[in-house]
C-alpha cells in the first residue's frame, strides 16, 4: 500500500505544489523505497534491493539531493514505474496461480484409501 501512496504522491508532485509538499514527498518515497529494498533483500537476495536502496538515498529527507524541476520530473516518473513494477512482481509471486495446484478429487480419494489401509 505504501508503494501505491508513494507512486500517486510522485505523480501529484509533477504539478506545482508548495515546498512543504515536496519535503513530505521525500519522506513518503524514501520510506516506500527503503521498505521495498528491505523486502526485496529478504525475499530475493541480490535482486532489486540495491536499486530501491539507491532510490531511498536519492529521496532521503535528512541529506537531500537538490536538483531542478526539469531533472526531478523524469526521475519521479521512472520511480513511479519502478514502484508499480515491484508491486506487480510481488503480487504475481504471491498469487495462487503461481503456487502448487490443489490436489484433484481422485488424488484425495486415493490418499484417503491409503490412510484407511494402513
Amino acid at each position: 500500500m505504501i508503494r501505491v501512496i508513494a507512486a500517486l504522491s510522485l505523480l501529484w508532485g509533477l504539478l506545482p505544489n508548495p515546498y512543504g509538499f515536496y519535503m513530505l514527498l521525500r519522506v513518503i518515497v524514501c520510506a516506500a523505497c527503503a521498505h521495498t529494498a528491505y523486502h526485496s533483500a529478504q525475499v530475493r537476495p541480490g535482486s532489486s534491493a540495491w536499486l530501491f536502496g539507491t532510490i531511498a538515498v536519492l529521496y532521503n529527507p535528512l541529506l537531500p539531493v537538490y536538483l531542478t524541476r526539469p531533472i526531478w520530473a523524469p526521475i519521479d516518473v521512472a520511480t513511479v514505474g519502478l514502484l508499480i513494477w515491484s508491486l506487480v512482481r510481488d503480487r504475481r509471486a504471491t498469487s495462487p496461480e503461481h503456487s502448487d495446484p490443489p490436489p484433484s478429487l481422485s488424488a484425495l480419494l486415493e490418499k484417503k484409501a491409503r490412510e484407511r489401509a494402513e
